[in-house]
């Protein structure tokens, strides 16, 4: 395949050799034993949280750190992001305008970073899941006016806490924080301004009424009920014909689970529990026909910015999807999920120069997917070998001899 890349964008796409030679001054990029993708779109972290703290009482303190403080943090972040190979990353919740504030910042070439959709502060109940980087509303009237408010700041999409969560003192993962009619109320808001909004959901009860209320997508998507897993295929069949997305999160402290720290046991059984809820159904749900993308829920105890790669693993090789569904789920099909598929997602001509390359062939090994060569974001060389790269040049020609993969 031959890719030809001019202003920042995808002008041409070969199968074999291109129809004319480069013209003088072309970067051409050595490619043997390399696969070309588009960048990776991570569509669930958040910039502002510290991956590296034990304890929920260190987690709390990063919420409350200054501004500045946040700011440095959440730029940091997205560097590491980029070195991941992800060219897009949406940030769900992070505290005032500040996840808004770098998005801007590297939209205008300021900071090094992937492109950004910030949803700003999430909505939830008072004392709920996430408050301390939220907007507490109770009721529909304070629904209402918490998402005027946000989506009148310049945020992307809205984020509703339709569930508790493991992070929040006080909240459960098993219970519902708001009413399917609820729920609507902040999806109506959105949607009357052509924004989309998500809902983070453990709950059986949770998905439901955020089926109910015509939301966008469910981040996590546990299916916990009172009793044990409550997997529902009738509701699964409801999310595929209303055409809801979902956000698996299968890696989110999986490195803590996982682990063998002595520290923050209670907790760490809780996270268990709940990937042990939600990684078996990924399978199931994809063979039923739901659209799904990935996050990587970085920014949460030891869940990485660098280590998007891990949630692809993950999916294939601990839950069993093909790699190539799970690639075209870290692209094409999040590309949908966030309502930019007309710019990125796939390498096709008139998008965005968003590019990967790989060493090594991820359908085969998708651990390839850490050997990263080379990032590009809107043709420009901002990567090479895992590294933020000092050379800004434009890329406008792969040689035929990078082998693709097909995504949907």
């Amino acid at each position: 395949m031959t890719v030809d890349v001019d202003a920042g964008r995808i002008a041409g796409v070969w199968p074999g050799e291109a129809p004319a030679a480069a013209d003088p001054g072309t970067d051409i990029v050595e490619s043997a034993g390399l696969t070309l993708l588009p960048g990776l779109i991570d569509g669930h972290v958040h910039l502002l949280l510290e991956p590296d703290t034990e304890g929920p009482l260190a987690w709390d303190r990063a919420l409350v750190d200054d501004d500045a403080t946040l700011l440095l943090r959440g730029s940091a972040a997205a560097a590491r992001l980029l070195s991941a190979g992800v060219t897009t990353a949406r940030d769900c919740g992070g505290r005032s305008g500040i996840p808004v504030a770098i998005r801007d910042a590297i939209a205008r070439g300021t900071l090094p970073g992937p492109r950004i959709l910030a949803s700003g502060p999430v909505i939830t109940r008072p004392g709920g899941h996430g408050h301390l980087f939220g907007i507490a509303a109770d009721g529909p009237a304070a629904l209402k006016g918490a998402a005027r408010e946000l989506l009148d700041s310049g945020v992307d999409f809205l984020k509703i806490m339709a569930t508790g969560g493991n992070l929040t003192s006080g909240t459960r993962p098993d219970l519902p924080q708001y009413s399917g009619a609820e729920l609507a109320v902040v999806a109506d808001e959105a949607h009357r301004v052509g924004r989309r909004v998500t809902a983070h959901a453990h709950a059986l009860a949770g998905i439901q009424n955020a089926v109910d209320a015509g939301i966008d997508s469910i981040e996590h998507c546990s299916w916990i009920g009172r009793d044990g897993r409550a997997y529902d295929p009738r509701l699964v069949e409801r999310m595929v014909g209303n055409g809801v997305f979902v956000d698996f999160t299968p890696a989110v402290s999986y490195r803590m689970v996982e682990g063998h720290e002595a520290v923050w046991s209670e907790l760490r059984e809780r996270l268990r529990r709940v990937r042990e809820f939600r990684v078996p159904t990924m399978v199931p749900m994809w063979k039923a026909g739901v659209q799904f993308y990935f996050g990587s829920d970085a920014g949460t105890p030891r869940t990485l910015f660098e280590d998007f790669a891990l949630v692809l693993e993950l999916s294939v090789l601990d839950a069993g999807l093909p790699a190539d569904v799970a690639i075209a789920a870290a692209t094409g099909t999040a590309a949908r999920a966030l309502g930019i598929e007309d710019d990125t997602g796939t390498i096709v001509v008139g998008k965005v120069a968003d590019l990967l390359l790989v060493e090594g062939d991820p359908i085969q090994d998708i651990r390839a997917l850490r050997r990263v060569r080379r990032v590009y974001r809107s043709g420009r060389l901002v990567v090479e070998h895992g590294r933020l790269a000092v050379s800004r040049s434009d890329l406008a020609y792969l040689p035929p001899t990078v082998p693709t993969v097909p995504f949907a």
